[in-house]
């Protein structure tokens, strides 16, 4: 088994990531693979910083450099665990950054959604960390709502249905004009998603 490998999770609010990271890390682990798993936002300060953003009125913009601060630190440690030899697998990613703020920066940029979207992409080649592989947990925005109904949690301003409609569009953008993207049906029953997520990891490895 290969010694390294970054990996990240991605789909909108809902679509069953952190299932996903549980049960990868569980089987990885069973072949052998010491295994990392992260998130984010993280929890250092600036994960924390990006975690007021949610309740708390700040700029658009502010609020994206944020995000791709916590990143930034985020891969030095990615870079470390793997410089040790893990399989680092992480709950969310840039990818995440160009899916969301796209629509919200859309509006604050000439050429709309399109130029965000590039601007976007562009902030992530700074820090300069691409993953080896990818997975888009895509499902419908209505399946992943009734999903988050369930938790018993208060709704932040991402989990509505237009913008996550908005957001699984970026997404399958991302997922078109990059080979390391690899999409899965999320709306799949839970062993038969971490069957398909695992095997694409395994010919990696």
């Amino acid at each position: 088994m290969k010694d390294s490998l970054f990996i990240t999770l991605e789909g909108i609010d809902g679509s069953g990531k952190s299932v996903l990271a549980k049960g990868l890390h569980s089987q990885l682990e069973q072949r052998g693979g010491r295994v990392v798993c992260t998130r984010e936002p993280t929890d250092s300060w600036l994960g924390e910083a990006v975690k007021r953003c949610y309740s708390e009125e700040i700029d658009i913009l502010s609020e994206t450099m944020l995000f791709v601060a916590d990143r930034a630190q985020h891969a030095r440690e990615i870079r470390n665990w793997m410089g040790r030899g893990k399989i680092v697998i992480s709950d969310r990613y840039h990818d995440s950054t160009v899916a969301y703020q796209t629509v919200r920066l859309a509006s604050r940029v000439p050429d709309g959604e399109d130029g965000a979207f590039r601007r976007l992409v562009s902030l992530g080649e700074l820090v300069g960390l691409v993953p080896d592989l990818t997975i888009l947990l895509d499902i419908s925005p209505k399946t992943a709502l009734k999903r988050i109904g369930t938790r018993g949690e208060e709704s932040s301003r991402f989990e509505r249905l237009d913008y996550l409609e908005g957001v699984r569009k970026n997404y399958l953008r991302l997922a078109s004009e990059n080979p390391r993207i690899a999409v899965i049906d999320a709306s799949l029953p839970p062993d038969d998603v971490l069957k398909q997520a695992r095997d694409l990891i395994l010919v990696r490895l």
